[in-house]
């Protein structure tokens, strides 16, 4: 039985193969094939979960949206988005935190921040921001995060404070953010939503259930194959004489046009004598 998994041809033969052994494919028609199917993204949103965050998660494929109004003690989910809300985070949870709150017991921000930080350009390319530019970004205010051995910043000031940081150990996967997404122009930009598409992909790599999942595209089912190209132009070439005959009409129907309107014009004028000099 084949749930959800769009497969056909010599791909899903090769795919039950790998799956079930050659065996499978010499057994009779009652036997019973099962493929992991993909499901979709587990999200819950904390917190102020504001126009920005739900816009962003809404463009997303293959995500399930869930919102809360506190950081919960207990959450089943991929990903745990906290928005500028207090609360611990719950130890194994991969979390997302924009503008991370004291205590939240992964990233704890210092009590003074910076004012008007500039993005530092030239750092080493990182997953989390591929397709990502923040050059004209602007930031009235971000938290100054303090940071491990194991953090890597992945967006920094100018100063050197981290603006986009994360943390990839077991049990204790996080990205933060330093600064309120309403202190900020970034959500208006294109690099908001591929940020937030970046950080998905990247929780998803967190889920086992998530990266044993197959494939769902085949050959037939993309549409990147080539377009057939316009069959080539087999009509008449226009001469020369079909060109001079043209030009000819054309300057006749526009002497016609103009004897047409003396002629009215000169009606007129006889129309409105006056009959005292007729």
């Amino acid at each position: 039985r084949l749930d959800h998994v769009p497969l056909c041809g010599p791909l899903l033969r090769a795919r039950i193969a790998s799956a079930s052994g050659p065996d499978a494919l010499a057994a009779d028609d009652e036997a019973e094939v099962r493929l992991p199917a993909a499901r979709r993204l587990k999200v819950v949103v904390a917190g102020k979960g504001g126009l920005f965050v739900a816009s962003a998660l809404a463009v997303q494929p293959g995500v399930a949206v869930e919102r809360v109004t506190t950081v919960p003690a207990r959450i089943d989910a991929d990903l745990l988005v906290v928005d500028d809300s207090p609360g611990r985070i719950p130890e194994g949870v991969t979390a997302f935190l924009v503008n991370p709150r004291p205590g939240n017991g992964r990233f704890e921000p210092a009590k003074i921040g910076e004012k008007a930080p500039r993005f530092e350009p030239g750092l080493a390319p990182d997953p989390l921001v591929e397709g990502v530019s923040v050059a004209d970004v602007n930031v009235a205010a971000a938290a100054a995060l303090r940071t491990g051995p194991a953090d890597v910043v992945v967006l920094a000031s100018t100063r050197g404070n981290p603006l986009l940081l994360r943390r990839d150990l077991a049990g204790e996967r996080t990205v933060a953010l330093a600064f309120p997404l309403e202190a900020t122009d970034l959500g208006l930009r294109a690099a908001w939503p591929v940020l937030v598409s970046n950080v998905l992909a990247w929780a998803a790599e967190a889920s086992s259930d998530f990266a044993s999942a197959e494939a769902a595209v085949t050959q037939a089912d993309s549409d990147l194959s080539a377009r057939a190209s316009p069959p080539e132009y087999t009509g008449a070439v226009i001469g020369a004489w079909d060109r001079l005959a043209a030009s000819v009409g054309d300057r006749a129907a526009r002497a016609l046009a103009a004897a047409a309107l003396v002629l009215l014009m000169i009606e007129f004028a006889l129309a409105q004598r006056r009959p005292d000099l007729a």
